[in-house]
Formats: structure tokens, C-alpha cells, sequence
């Protein structure tokens, strides 16, 4: 930075004793100098910027992933309820439905025994 504010400085003084001399080049030597360093500072602030706005996204794309495993999460924990009931409501129907098979067998043996 103090760089920057040093060659500035020289290409101003530079511009100056251009204009005073009538010396053109000298003169445009040191507009060029001040340019540098305006081309300069630009570049270092959109580099800055660049930077924050990267690391801006990335704290978004955090956030969102975060949501995203939070939502997955719920939704599998719904999925093994949901399963879990499913489950036992089959258990249910097959322990209905062995009941319903051994009666019909005792009735057909006691039709043969009869």
C-alpha cells in the first residue's frame, strides 16, 4: 500500500515537472505512473471483493446443506415410522390370517374325523 502511495506520489511529481518543463513525455510518464497504480488499487479491491463474495457462497452452500441433511433427516425418520407401522400391521394380518388357516385345518380334520 505505501507503495502505491509512493509511486503515485512520483508519477504526480513527475507529471508536474512535465507540465512545467513542457515535457511532454515526462508528463505522461507520470500520468502513466498514477495509472499503474489506479489499475493497481482496482485489481486489489475486486480481488477483495472476489474473495468475500466466494466466501459469502460458501457460507450459503453451508447453510443449505445443512437444511438439506436436517430436511433428509426428518424424512428418514418418517420413513422408518412409517415403515415400522407397516410392519406391524402386517404382523398383525399374518397372525390373523395363521389363525384363520389353523381353524380351517381343525374343521377340515374334524369333517374327516367325523
Amino acid at each position: 500500500m505505501e507503495n502505491n502511495i509512493n509511486k503515485k506520489l512520483e508519477g504526480k511529481t513527475q507529471e508536474a515537472v512535465g507540465k512545467v518543463e513542457g515535457d511532454k513525455t515526462t508528463e505522461f510518464e507520470g500520468k502513466a505512473k498514477q495509472a499503474e497504480v489506479n489499475a493497481s488499487q482496482k485489481a486489489a479491491d475486486l480481488k477483495q471483493q472476489a474473495g468475500q463474495k466466494a466466501a459469502d457462497l460458501k457460507q450459503q452452500a453451508g447453510e443449505k446443506t445443512a437444511d438439506f441433511k436436517q430436511q433428509a433427516g426428518q424424512k428418514a425418520a418418517e420413513a422408518k415410522e412409517t415403515a415400522s407401522e407397516v410392519g406391524a400391521q402386517v404382523k398383525d394380518e399374518a397372525t390373523k390370517l395363521a389363525g384363520n388357516v389353523k381353524d380351517a385345518a381343525a374343521r377340515i380334520k374334524d369333517s374327516f374325523q367325523k
